[in-house]
């Protein structure tokens, strides 16, 4: 079979059958939301330019800030 960029102009494509979607799409947001989670909480205090400092997010604030809008842990 060709592949598109050497010659062909279409190309099969294969997607997960609809039934399957949500559970994926579920998955993939709690990654995202993991890897966002993760990187705020990773990050230290820095200064940058003219001496302005950036704060890293303690855990506890985060989770006030999360109780404080609603979240509940599961």
């Amino acid at each position: 079979t060709d592949y598109a960029g050497k010659g062909a102009l279409t190309c099969a494509v294969e997607m997960v059958n609809a039934d399957h979607l949500s559970p994926l799409f579920e998955a993939a947001a709690e990654a995202v939301e993991e890897a966002i989670v993760n990187a705020l909480l990773a990050a230290g205090d820095l200064t940058g330019n003219h001496g302005h400092a950036a704060h890293g997010l303690k855990a506890e604030r985060l989770l006030s800030a999360l109780t404080e809008s609603g979240w509940r842990p599961r």
